[in-house]
């Protein structure tokens, strides 16, 4: 991720805020609004994940106004995203780190 996250009390309860289940189709649907059609084998993987997980537990929040999550508590695996209002946008795969703080915020609220 671009930062850690969420070691602030206010990104903790920006994640425990938002975090919620995701819907695979509306996730495929997101990311092909930000990233587009046509895109290399790096953006294939995260359309992929999204595949691999359909039918398992997918939580989905936000760590502020621009990044969000997706990520699987089962697999211990997901994928974070950046889309700024002045159109550019990054992406990348969450490290064992924000996983685990992830999970901790989920049972929490009771999804995992």
């Amino acid at each position: 991720m671009p930062e850690q996250f969420p070691q602030k009390f206010s990104r903790r309860e920006a994640v425990l805020a938002s975090l919620a289940l995701a819907d695979p189709d509306q996730e495929k649907l997101r990311f092909l609004e930000v990233f587009g059609q046509n895109f290399s084998t790096r953006e294939q993987a995260f359309l992929d994940f999204i595949e691999q997980n359909r039918g398992k537990l997918l939580l989905t929040g936000k760590v502020g106004g621009d990044l969000s999550f997706l990520f699987s508590p089962r697999t211990r695996a997901g994928y974070w995203v950046v889309v700024q209002k002045d159109g550019l946008s990054g992406k990348g795969f969450l490290g064992p780190q924000d996983l685990a703080r992830l999970l901790e915020l989920a049972a929490q609220r009771g999804f995992a």
